[in-house]
């Protein structure tokens, strides 16, 4: 993905995120990619951006909540659907 696949979306750098949730930029990143991958991730030369509104979701735990909501709800779906013969 690269900057010119969101035009209109506002961004914030990664560094600056990781500044702003007191994280090491690296630790940061890595946190982003293991397991829930919250944002999509833009690259602008040497420049990591982020979505801005994507990420204030996250620092407020909104999309962090929804998405943990979404996911278990697709394990009891699949449970469910496991337990149902038919």
């Amino acid at each position: 993905m690269t900057s010119e696949d969101l035009p209109e979306v506002e961004t914030i750098s990664a560094e600056e995120a990781a500044g702003i949730v007191h994280a090491g930029y690296y630790q940061f990143l890595c946190s982003c990619k293991a397991g829930i991958q919250l944002f999509p991730v833009v690259f602008s030369g040497n420049h990591v951006l982020i979505p801005k509104e994507a990420f204030l979701d996250y620092v407020t735990g909104k999309t962090m909540q929804e998405e943990l909501q979404k996911r278990i709800q697709e394990k009891m779906n699949f449970w469910n659907d496991q337990e149902d013969p038919s």
